[in-house]
Formats: C-alpha cells, sequence, structure tokens
C-alpha cells in the first residue's frame, strides 16, 4: 500500500507541475513515460480486475476514425490516441483493478490539495505585486496563464467547501481553527477566480457550488434556499469590497458589447466544429483533428496542437455520434447516480458539484480530448472516481 500511496503522490505533483510557473516543467516523453509506469504499478495489484466496456467502446471509435479519415501528419493523432488511452488508463474508468482504483484515490486526494493551497496562495502574488515572468495572459498567480487559474481555482472553491463542511462546527476545538482558515483560504480563491476573468470557470463554479449545496440540503429544501439566499446577500454587500477585482471581466464585457456578439472568442470555433461534424456525423473527422480548412487559429501546422473551443463540440466532430454516446452516457449515468445517491451527502456534494462544474466549463473550453492538458487529466481522473465511488462506495477527496 505504501508503494501505491507514494506513487500516487508523485503522479499529484507531476500532473500539477505542468500548469505552475515556478517550476521546472518536463518533456511530453518524460510526463508519459511516468504515467505510464504508474499504471503498471497499480495493474500489479490485479484484484477485481475489470474492463468498462464504454470505454472500449470509445476507443475502438476514435481509432476507426483514423482509419476512415485522411488525417495530415502534422497532427499526430495515432501518437496523440496512443496518449489518450495511457493517461485515460491509468486515471479514467477504463481499467480496474484493486491497485489502479487505490491509486486513483490517492493522485486525487494529491491534487486536491494542491490545487487548494497554491490556489489561495496565489492571492499573496497579487498583493505584493510579484510577477513571476514567464506567466501569459495577464496575472496567473503561481500558473501559467490566468485562463488556467481561473479554472483551477473553481475546482479549488468546491473542494474548499467540502473541506469547510467536513470539519464540522466550529465551537469543536480540534477542528475550529481548520475551519477559520479554509474560511479565509474559500474568499482567497473567490477573489483568484474574479482575477482570472475567465467566464467560463466562474459560471461553471457557480453551478457546481450550487449543486453542492443542493445535496448538502437535499433533505432540507427550506435550509438549501435560505442559505443560498444568505449567501447571495453576503455578496452583494460585501460588493464595494470586491468590486475592483472584476475590472478584467468588465473589460471583456466591453469589448463584447461593442462587437455585437455576446459570444464573440469561440462563435468560430464553434460553426467550424457543427460544420466538422455535418461533414463527418457517424465517425467524425478524426481523433485530435480538425479541418485544415477551418480558422487558422483553431490549429498548429509546426505543432500539431488545436484549439477546438469546446470539448463537447469536439468529441462530436472528431469522433461522431458513434464516439459521442459512450462518453454521453458515462456523464449521464455518473450525473444520474450522485444526484439520487442518499448515501455519504457530503462526498457526493463534493463530486457531483465538481462534474457539474466540468460539464459546464467544457463548453468553452476544448480539452476533454487533449492528453497532455491538466485539465484533461483532472477530469478524466474524476471520471474514474466517481466509478470507484459509485461500484465501491469509498472515495478520499482531501
Amino acid at each position: 500500500m505504501k508503494t501505491i500511496k507514494y506513487t500516487g503522490f508523485a503522479i499529484a505533483l507531476i500532473a500539477f507541475n505542468q500548469v505552475l510557473v515556478l517550476t521546472p516543467g518536463i518533456s511530453a516523453n518524460l510526463y508519459y513515460l511516468f504515467i505510464g509506469i504508474a499504471f503498471l504499478v497499480g495493474f500489479y495489484y490485479r484484484k477485481d480486475f475489470s474492463i468498462n466496456p464504454l470505454m472500449v467502446w470509445f476507443l475502438l471509435v476514435a481509432a476507426i476514425s483514423l482509419l476512415v479519415n485522411v488525417i495530415p501528419e502534422f497532427f499526430n493523432s495515432p501518437f496523440r490516441l496512443i496518449t489518450f488511452a495511457v493517461v485515460t488508463g491509468l486515471v479514467g474508468p477504463i481499467v480496474f483493478t484493486a491497485g489502479l482504483n487505490n491509486l486513483r484515490r490517492f493522485i486525487f486526494k494529491g491534487l486536491n490539495n494542491l490545487i487548494f493551497v497554491v490556489g489561495a496562495l496565489s492571492f499573496l502574488l497579487y498583493v505584493t505585486g510579484i510577477s513571476l515572468g514567464r506567466n501569459t495572459g495577464g496575472f496567473a498567480g503561481f500558473f501559467n496563464h490566468s485562463m488556467m487559474m481561473g479554472p483551477v481555482a473553481g475546482i479549488a472553491l468546491i473542494v474548499g467547501f467540502y473541506r469547510f463542511y467536513s470539519f464540522g462546527s466550529p465551537i469543536f476545538k480540534k477542528t475550529r481553527n481548520k475551519r477559520w482558515l479554509t474560511a479565509i483560504a474559500l474568499v482567497l480563491l473567490f477573489i483568484i477566480l474574479l482575477l482570472s476573468s475567465s467566464r467560463a470557470a466562474i459560471l461553471g463554479a457557480s453551478a457546481g457550488l450550487l449543486f453542492f449545496f443542493y445535496k448538502v440540503y437535499q433533505q432540507r429544501i427550506t435550509r438549501f434556499l435560505s442559505v443560498i439566499f444568505m449567501l447571495v446577500m453576503i455578496l452583494l454587500v460585501t460588493f464595494p469590497l470586491w468590486s475592483d477585482f472584476t475590472r478584467g471581466i468588465a473589460n471583456k464585457q466591453t469589448a463584447i458589447q461593442e462587437s455585437g456578439d455576446l459570444i464573440t472568442a469561440r462563435r468560430d470555433h464553434w460553426t467550424a466544429r457543427t460544420a466538422e461534424f455535418y461533414s463527418s456525423p457517424f465517425f467524425g473527422i478524426g481523433f485530435a483533428t480538425v479541418s485544415t480548412e477551418s480558422n487558422r487559429e483553431d490549429f498548429d501546422e509546426k505543432t500539431g496542437t488545436i484549439e477546438p473551443g469546446s470539448s463537447w463540440l469536439a468529441i462530436l466532430s472528431m469522433v461522431g455520434v458513434l464516439g459521442f454516446i459512450p462518453v454521453f452516457w458515462i456523464f449521464l449515468r455518473n450525473m444520474y447516480f450522485l444526484t439520487v445517491n442518499k448515501s455519504k451527502t457530503l462526498k457526493t456534494a463534493a463530486l457531483g458539484g465538481l462534474l457539474v462544474f466540468f460539464i459546464t466549463h467544457m463548453f468553452a473550453e476544448g480539452y476533454f480530448l487533449s492528453s497532455g492538458s491538466f485539465l484533461f487529466f483532472y477530469v478524466w481522473l474524476l471520471l474514474g472516481i466517481i466509478d470507484i465511488f459509485r461500484r465501491t462506495g469509498k472515495v478520499i477527496i482531501i
């Protein structure tokens, strides 16, 4: 078990390192090598072995999509499919063994604690005016981009409220200090989320927290409504204190109004993905591929990287309806389970809140099939954790 535990925490550090600006990065090949080694460590403990047929279905469709389409070599799609299988094999709901299940739990615990602490500490860089130099896209805290800081802060807020509630009543001396420290961190994370100016992250966090509070008070709807009302009133009353942190969002909104298009930043991406889907609705145009006739901002011929603009539309355009069905079913099954599950309310609320966050956020960001992305790693890990929770009732969040 110690091998599994230490391997899990090591993978959490390696994955999180990909989005940090202070620490030295590692090459993609080395990253996937570590992932592969960790998978072998978890697979070694093969008790309770099983395979998820829905994921096998998806991988088969993805492979067929590469065979039935003529895809430019610079996309390197076969390699991207292999790395997709490697990473999701470790963290996602494909292969289940006792070792992999425990490994995923420790990775999840390690990542959530790192996200919560580093996300909150990013506020120190803002108040001190320290710039780390390599950040792009405005203030990004300890992260490599503000558009990464935003979703990380959104995730951390949901995890933070789980921490706050799990520590129990503040009248208990053993947890009183932890609860107050968590409350302070939640305030800092809220400010960090605003500073990211990521509308998708703010909307996703809001939807995720709404589900979280609904599940926490699912047996007391009146209490749920009163808590939501209280939080809204606190935000309104304290607005003068945090309004300055919304300037980035206000500037974006001004630019949107001047352009006359509420979804200017995404419209071209969404139009291109929709056209690609209609051109090949069953198997898509190819895994990890976009049309070379689309907007040149959608891809880079030198690196083969792509920017789909939406994860949901990317699934439809790349692997078609046949690939979309198993993914949609996995999300639907997990969402249904977390909505109706009455046991372990707090853990169910946290997992459901995180899932709602990603369901919402994925409409505007296209990372779901991008194996090198940290958000890809986290959302597939979340799906793997929820499946373990659904099968065994066991989960470690913090």
